[in-house]
């Protein structure tokens, strides 16, 4: 979720406030009152560039910042958000973009929760 990227969403927002709901979210940590990270879709259910992979599904991805990396937070805000994304359009497929630079020991939990969700 690079700086171009988020540029691009804000954009987005103002275009169509219809997308705002499937756009960056924080991640927070309330006891402490801190954003830990950022999580979010990165658009509408059926994006185009899903159409291969997971037609009608959402592509999402999170940034957990390194110093609270490894502590449950990335698997939470990702139950959340698919949770989120079933109960409000009944999506059930997903598609986790993931940092080439990341080390991404949560997707395999993601993909669990993903496949356990739309049986």
């Amino acid at each position: 979720m690079g700086d171009g990227i988020e540029s691009e969403r804000l954009s987005l927002r103002t275009l169509n406030a219809d997308v705002e709901p499937w756009l960056t979210r924080v991640i927070g940590l309330r006891s402490e009152n801190l954003v830990v990270g950022l999580a979010g879709f990165h658009g509408p259910p059926g994006g185009e560039c899903l159409r291969e992979f997971a037609p009608g599904g959402l592509e999402f991805g999170y940034r957990v910042y390194p110093e609270w990396k490894r502590r449950g937070f990335a698997c939470e805000a990702s139950r959340a958000l698919m949770a989120w994304a079933m109960r409000t359009v009944g999506t059930t497929s997903f598609v986790l973009s993931i940092n080439a630079d990341n080390e991404a020991r949560g997707a395999e939990e993601v993909y669990r929760l993903s496949a356990a969700s739309a049986s």
